[in-house]
């Protein structure tokens, strides 16, 4: 019973950056350490996990739908109950794997679309191996040490140097 009624307690206040656990079980008038085995024992997760998940999860929705602009990543962590971004980012890459700012900016807010695919589409190659080494990505052609690049087939082509010295 106390196990429910910590989970939905979070669920109900995640949002106030100053509610911790310790409070929760000052107000419920129990040890916190009694608060916290009885919810893992119960979900299987702590009552941390299940704050920083509400908290991830209101901030992913609203990347998806705030603009990119400055400031908007502060406004974005405070209204869903952090302090500030460093703890929305510790949380973010923890449980989402990125770090927040990669992935507003792969949602596509800024044009006021839906979120975009995390996937490349079909009709994007991937770059190859070759193209990243090389600096292709930047849009400027590198060649490597001791080549020679050729443009005709829009890939570089190996072409070995002659020896010039004459004995």
């Amino acid at each position: 019973m106390l196990a429910v009624a910590t989970a939905a307690l979070v669920t109900e206040r995640f949002l106030d950056p100053r509610f911790t656990p310790a409070r929760l079980a000052e107000e419920l008038h129990v040890p916190v350490l009694a608060l916290r085995v009885r919810f893992r024992r119960l979900y299987g997760f702590s009552i941390d996990e299940h704050l920083a998940r509400c908290r991830t999860e209101l901030a992913a929705v609203l990347m998806a739908s705030t603009p990119h602009r400055l400031g908007a990543l502060e406004e974005i962590a405070r209204a869903s109950g952090y302090r500030g971004v460093p703890s929305r980012d510790r949380d973010f890459r923890r449980w989402r794997g990125t770090p927040a700012l990669a992935a507003w900016f792969r949602t596509g807010a800024s044009r006021g679309s839906a979120p975009a695919p995390s996937t490349p589409a079909p009709s994007t190659p991937a770059p190859s191996t070759d193209a990243l080494s090389t600096g292709a990505r930047s849009g400027v052609e590198r060649p490597a040490a001791g080549r020679v690049s050729e443009r005709s087939s829009g890939r570089r082509a190996p072409v070995p140097i002659a020896s010039t010295v004459d004995a």
